[in-house]
Formats: structure tokens, sequence, C-alpha cells
């Protein structure tokens, strides 16, 4: 807000982890609960922590190294239903991973979306421990006899959009969801908005802006930054002359929980100070096999690579070039709208083999109308 609100108060600007979206990723949090609610089921947090350690798994060394860390989000192709009917432990009983489970967390990782299938925000990236205590999206609880219920935070959706002491995300239908998040939007986006990508001027007076966001925040998710700074470099292709965004993968929502940088303003006193810009930023912290590293944080949409040598260095690591995350999480949203489209097409090709062909002949007087017919759901 400060850099595009106020950009004649700062000359230099550290934006962790931002906010940007706020009046659209909060769904992101909200969505889980939602889609719970319209399945009137609450799969148990075990069985969503082993499908997070199984794509963690599957796609930890795609950079090359086994850290626990998926940092090429960009190459991982993984699919919870695989881990669906794999025995697991649930507080010392033996268990099941069940389809719900895998429905509920792949629904997570691509985010809200409408009644008709259309895109409202980003999802969480893979990896990300979605049923982390305050934080994460996913909050279950259960009781005797594996009676579970969600037990989300919704503040924002009950006091602030509907004005409701007494809102329940679970009781509403798809429709209410598209509505409620139309609300949020056209109601408080002009007030707290922050994702205009117009920085002309600050770009003007001299201002230098870096931002850092986690690929495993489990409160804001990380591509709402990579979408923001997409969205700023389409409009100023020169853009990374005073504002720079870096991925920091395996990093949460806070200083110390995966390899951050340190709460520092050293960087931007140089970019600002001695005209030295950051073309990475160091890092340290617990790696996801808790052991104490040192990073170096690309800039996007640059992404780590291990080139050998100690793993604990930073200089055991290079930046590549990687895709756009956030683009990679559209297509995905687009391929699911695809999908549901043919689904439609193959009940409405369906219908009409059994039920015949329309009748066409008309009475006398009667005007010609031609019949049109959809392929697919509006939107």
């Amino acid at each position: 807000m400060l850099a595009q609100r106020y950009p004649q108060d700062y000359d230099g600007i550290v934006a962790l982890f931002p906010a940007v979206n706020w009046v659209r990723f909060f769904f992101s949090n909200f969505w889980p609960t939602f889609v719970m609610g319209q399945m009137q089921t609450y799969p148990r947090p075990c069985e969503l922590d082993a499908i997070t350690a199984a794509v963690i798994s599957a796609c930890d060394e795609l950079d090359g190294l086994e850290d626990g860390i998926i940092s090429r989000l960009d190459l991982c192709e993984f699919d919870p239903q695989d881990v669906v009917g794999k025995k697991i432990q649930c507080d010392g009983v033996e268990a099941t991973v069940s389809p719900a489970a895998a429905e509920v967390i792949q629904k997570a990782w691509d985010g809200p979306r409408s009644s008709t299938g259309k895109f409202q925000w980003y999802g969480f990236s893979k990896g990300t421990d979605l049923t982390q205590p305050l934080t994460g999206p996913i909050q279950v609880k259960c009781g005797v006899e594996d009676s579970c219920r969600a037990e989300a935070n919704l503040v924002w959706a009950r006091y602030w959009v509907k004005k409701d002491p007494s809102f329940d995300m679970r009781m509403i239908s798809h429709q209410e969801w598209d509505d409620l998040v139309h609300a949020s939007i056209n109601e408080v986006d002009s007030i707290i908005g922050t994702s205009d990508p117009d920085l002309s001027a600050f770009k003007r007076r001299g201002g230098k802006m870096v931002n850092w966001h986690g690929t495993v925040d489990a409160a804001i998710p990380f591509n709402g930054s990579s979408d923001y700074y997409d969205r700023v470099l389409e409009r100023d292709p020169e853009a990374a002359d005073y504002y720079r965004f870096f991925v920091a993968p395996g990093s949460g929502h806070c200083f110390n929980c995966g390899p951050s940088s340190p709460p520092t303003m050293q960087y931007i006193v140089d970019w600002v100070e001695k005209g030295i810009a950051p073309d990475t930023l160091r890092a340290s912290g617990l790696n996801g096999l808790d052991v104490q590293v040192e990073r170096e944080l690309c800039m996007y949409p640059m992404v780590q690579h291990y080139v050998g040598g100690d793993p604990t260095v930073a200089s055991s690591f290079t930046c590549v070039s990687g895709s756009s995350l956030h683009s990679l999480a559209l297509n995905r949203a687009e391929a699911v709208m695809s999908a549901s489209a043919l689904a439609s097409e193959v009940r409405l090709t369906s219908r009409a083999q059994c039920h015949g062909p329309r009748r066409t002949t008309r009475r006398t007087g009667e005007p010609q109308v031609p019949v049109m017919t959809s392929s697919a759901p509006d939107g």
C-alpha cells in the first residue's frame, strides 16, 4: 500500500509475505472449510498430513537434492489420489487415507472456484502444512467415535462481509459462496485493496522495494505475490530496476520457519544509498529435515537448484530459470474447467441419444426460431 498510495513517504520498502490481495486470499483460507461442508465429510488431519508428506517425498529431489523442501514447484506433478488407501497411523491407531482427504487437499492446492468453475483465487503450494495450528487453512477437530468438524477462523467473512456473528460457512450453497466473494471485493477492495500494479509514481520518485515470500506460507498463498509481480512487470517491463521479488522455498509465514531472510534492512539500505541492487537474498534456517542450512533466495522467476557440494552452504546451489508459478496454477484451473465442460458435453450427448431427436415440426403460423444449444455450462 505504501508504494501504491503513498509513494513519497519512503525511499526503500521491504515487503515480507505481503497481504497484497486481502479481499481475495481470505477465501483461499475459507475454501477447504466450504468444500468439506459441501461434501459433509471432514477428513482427519492425519490423512491430510500423510498426503503432504507424500507430495514432499515425490517432489523433493526435483531440485537435485533431498532436503525436505520442494524447490521446483514448477516441476511437481503429483496426484493425491495416489495416496488413497495407504495405511497410516492416526494417534496410534491404524487408519487409511480416504478419497475425501485427497479431494479436499487437491482443492486446497487449486484454490477457490465459482459454481461454474471460474478461478477466484490461488490455492496453497504443494508441501504446505495445511493443518498447522492457527494459520493452516484446514482446521479439523475430531472427537469420540471419529466425529470430526471444521473449526475455521471466519472473522473476515462473518463480521466484515456478512456482518452476521452467527454466519456459518459450512451451511451455505455454492451460489451463496460466490455472492460472498463478490461482496468482499465490491465493498472493501477500494478501502484496503493493495493489488494495484501501477507503481509509476514510486518509480519516478526513485523508490526501491524488495519483496520475499515463502512457498509454504499457510496464511497467505505464495502465488498472490508472484501474480502481483507478474502484473507489475506486464505494465512496466523495467520494474526490476526498482522492485524485486524473491522466492523462499520451504519458508512459511514467519522468520526462522524454514530457510528465510533474517530481519535486516541492510539490502534495501545498500540499494537506496549505494545503488547496489540485490540479485539474491541470503537466507538461513532449518530445512525440511531439521538441518541448519544457508541458501541464496533467487529473484523471481528464477528458482534454486542444487549443483553439488555441501548441501548446507549456499554456494552449493544456483538460480535457474523456472516457470511462472501462478501461471501454472491458472493453467490447471483452465484444465479443470475444460474437463467440466467435456463432462457436460458427454451428459448432453447421452441425453440426446436416450431421448432421440427433438420435435422439429411446428404448427401453422408459428415463427421458425433456430434452436441454440450449449455443450458447456455458462462461465
